[in-house]
Formats: C-alpha cells, sequence, structure tokens
C-alpha cells in the first residue's frame, strides 16, 4: 500500500472508531474486496425506511431514485458527490403516484442519528 493509501485508511478506522463508540453504529466490516459491493446496499435501507414508516411504494421510489443517483456516470465527481449529498441531507423527493403531491422520504433520521 501507498503512502497516501496508508494514511487515508489511518483516516477511516478513527472514523469507524467514531461512529461505533460514539454514534452506536454496527460496523460491518471492510467490504474493499466484496462480491458484489456497491454504493447503495438496498437490503439494509430497506428495513430502515420501513422502520421509519414509509410505505413500500416510496421506499421502492427512493431507492431507486437514489440509486439512479449514485450510479450517475454523467456528471463529474464533484457534481455527483454534491447530488448524492444533497439526497442525504435533504432527503429524496418522490411523488408516491401520478398527480399525488410530493413526499421526501429521508435516507437519513437526522433528528434521531443514533
Amino acid at each position: 500500500m501507498s503512502q497516501v493509501g496508508s494514511k487515508e485508511r489511518i483516516t477511516q478506522n478513527r472514523i469507524i472508531k467514531l461512529f461505533q463508540n460514539h454514534l452506536h453504529y454496527d460496523y460491518l466490516g471492510n467490504w474493499k474486496d466484496r462480491e458484489n459491493n456497491r454504493n447503495l446496499e438496498p437490503d439494509y435501507l430497506h428495513p430502515f425506511l420501513k422502520q421509519q414508516g414509509y410505505s413500500d411504494t416510496l421506499i421502492k421510489k427512493a431507492i431507486a431514485q437514489f440509486n439512479k443517483t449514485v450510479t450517475n456516470q454523467n456528471q463529474t465527481l464533484y457534481e455527483l458527490n454534491k447530488t448524492v449529498y444533497s439526497s442525504l441531507r435533504y432527503g429524496v423527493k418522490i411523488k408516491p403516484e401520478i398527480g399525488a403531491n410530493t413526499e421526501t422520504v429521508w435516507l437519513i433520521d437526522w433528528n434521531h442519528p443514533y
């Protein structure tokens, strides 16, 4: 591993400890070499959103829209990071059905982060 990579890993380990020790998050391990590793894990996100009280329709649409966002190859890295951040920070705006009002699906519970 290069010097840059080892310094980054040290920082990542510090962040992992912060999330575990102070926010009581579960660490699922280093998935760097995991088969089917991807930016979005619907198997973890769906139950969380269900627990938050969202309908299956809203959940499926929100996950599909967020997946489209995180896999967008037409944006620069800066633009993509900005778009992903916006979805995480301000929620995903979804219409449950045609003609319905837009609803916000919060991918992170900012009121109760732990």
